[in-house]
């Protein structure tokens, strides 16, 4: 038999009350193992080594070999799951799984949505890491999900995925924000952390440049320059005080757009072949080709804003600060992060406590504690 396992990445360390756990069971020919009984060991380990957890589960897969767990509601083995601190150092998920020869080690890759992890920005933001065999682990487009987290100000979160790719929804960030607004946002106890810029910090190559200031706040500017009469003539450049606006009504909705005359190039190099008019804005030559249109009449550059919020919050933090791109895309947005880590002086960790007010970086924004 054999398991086709979640995939994680972490934005930080995560401080929750349990982990959603969902794997399909196949066999050693890749066929469905439909309702058969498995059992499930986890082993969180801190720092890769040290054992501070471990349960048992006893499911029996659905019909489509599916189970579907929650850590921490097992047969207890050792340790407390309440009691982890998962603030301190990095947890690791080990998973053994016995469908009938006794428990096989499947192993996980965690990949930590930090700016020495992006390794691809061509279209997206992709996470790139080699495990112990020495083969590439890649995650791709992140953006849109990190913006959305970015938005509700949650920065504690494991993201698992059965796919190499975050679903791209309908290519903005509202799907997400939905999601997680349905599934409720709980308040923790750690006191929440920010990274305030002191000093301006810039990166410019030759095809655009990005920076980030000081600012009371977050607020974000962006200018694009497409030579296509349908971009022409919406706004080209914005911007707007994230403290002031709400990000979820005037950002979020914005789609990722192409153009038709892209598509063979982009095909030829198994790069967007998934694009729709369900998941993006589609141009000719000379029009947007979605039979609705556009959402905002600047969803143009709302979207590259979008993106930016997204790319930037693999800084684990929410910024104080602003940020201003011009014609800047996923690499020069990375490059930024990976240059503002490097001068030590533009930046600090402020940590507000709970007997504190928090600067609000996003309308609406509460930073409260448990």
């Amino acid at each position: 038999m054999q398991i086709l396992m979640l995939l994680f990445f972490a934005i930080t360390a995560s401080a929750q009350r349990g982990i959603n756990y969902k794997a399909i069971i196949n066999d050693a020919n890749g066929n469905t193992s439909a309702n058969i009984s498995v059992t499930v060991q986890f082993t969180i380990l801190e720092n890769g080594t040290t054992n501070v957890f471990q349960e048992l589960h006893s499911p029996t897969t659905d019909d489509k070999g599916i189970v579907i767990l929650n850590i921490g509601e097992g047969t207890l083995i050792s340790g407390d799951f309440n009691s982890i601190d998962w603030g301190s150092n990095p947890h690791f998920l080990k998973t053994e799984v016995d469908v009938g020869n006794g428990l096989n080690d499947f192993g996980t890759t965690e990949i930590k949505a930090v700016p020495s992890s992006v390794g691809e920005t061509m279209l997206s933001t992709s996470l790139v890491k080699d495990d112990d065999n020495g083969n590439q682990i890649k995650v791709s487009t992140i953006e849109h999900l990190m913006s959305a987290f970015a938005g509700l100000g949650i920065d504690n979160a494991y993201v698992d995925l059965d796919a190499t790719e975050v679903p791209i929804m309908d290519g903005s960030a509202a799907p997400f924000i939905f999601l997680i607004q349905s599934a409720g946002i709980e308040t923790q106890t750690s006191p929440k952390k920010l990274i305030k810029i002191k000093k301006p910090i810039r990166f410019e190559n030759d095809y655009g440049w990005a920076e980030l200031t000081p600012h009371d706040g977050f607020k974000v500017s962006f200018e694009i320059d497409f030579d296509h009469p349908a971009v022409k003539d919406t706004q080209q450049a914005l911007e707007h005080d994230l403290s002031v606006d709400s990000y979820n009504s005037v950002i979020s909705r914005a789609r990722t757009f192409g153009f038709m005359r892209d598509a063979e190039m982009l095909r030829s190099k198994n790069l967007g072949l998934g694009g729709s008019f369900s998941n993006a804005v589609v141009l000719d030559e000379y029009r947007v080709l979605n039979k609705d249109g556009l959402r905002y009449s600047d969803e143009f550059v709302k979207h590259k804003m979008l993106d930016a919020i997204g790319d930037l919050y693999v800084l684990g933090y929410g910024i104080i600060g602003a940020y201003h791109g011009h014609k800047s895309g996923h690499a020069i947005n990375n490059l930024l992060t990976l240059e503002l880590l490097k001068n030590q002086d533009a930046w600090e960790i402020v940590t507000v406590d709970k007997d504190e007010k928090a600067p609000q970086l996003y309308f609406g924004d509460s930073y409260e504690f448990a």
